[in-house]
């Protein structure tokens, strides 16, 4: 099964739900579907890397931990 991780700020909410139900979707017809997780800002993914993820999709701009503004200046 495939393990995916999703890293997407709170603002890009409906684009990270748009893009785990496509990849749910692709995965449908696979005897081992997608097993799909999500994370809100820096701090978050890096607790759960390293892990066992074969795929990492991210934005540019995110912020460090949930407390943070988020940054464009990257």
């Amino acid at each position: 099964m495939p393990n995916i991780l999703l890293v997407f700020d709170r603002s890009d909410a409906e684009i990270a739900d748009v893009l785990q139900l496509e990849l749910e979707d692709a995965f449908q017809g696979d005897p081992e579907k997608a097993h799909v997780e999500r994370a809100l800002y820096i701090a978050h993914a890096k607790s759960k890397l390293p892990g066992t993820f074969d795929l990492v999709i991210t934005t540019i701009d995110l912020r460090e931990d949930r407390m943070s503004a988020l940054s464009v200046d990257r």
